[in-house]
C-alpha cells in the first residue's frame, strides 16, 4: 500500500468519525429536548402550569406565571412594578 492509498484511507476514518460524533451530539440534543418536554409535561412542582380546560386559560395560567401580559402585536412585556 502506497503513500497515497493510506493518506485516502486516514481521510475516510476520520470523516467518517467526525460524522458519526456530529450525528451522537445532534441526537443527544434530541433527546434533552425531548427529556425537557416531557418533565414540562409532567411535572409536579408547584410552579408547574396547571392543565386548563381550554387554550384561553392556559394562556391565563402562563401569563400569570411569567408575569408577562400580552400586546395586541403579539410581543410580551414585563407588568411595571
Amino acid at each position: 500500500m502506497d503513500l497515497t492509498t493510506q493518506s485516502v484511507n486516514f481521510v475516510r476514518r476520520s470523516t467518517t468519525v467526525y460524522t458519526t460524533m456530529e450525528n451522537l451530539h445532534l441526537l443527544m440534543q434530541v433527546i434533552n429536548l425531548a427529556q425537557g418536554a416531557w418533565a414540562a409535561g409532567h411535572s409536579s412542582s408547584p410552579t408547574a402550569i396547571p392543565k386548563a380546560k381550554s387554550n384561553l386559560e392556559r394562556e391565563d395560567a402562563l401569563s400569570e406565571e411569567t408575569n408577562l401580559l400580552p400586546l395586541q402585536s403579539n410581543n410580551l412585556v414585563k407588568r411595571p412594578s
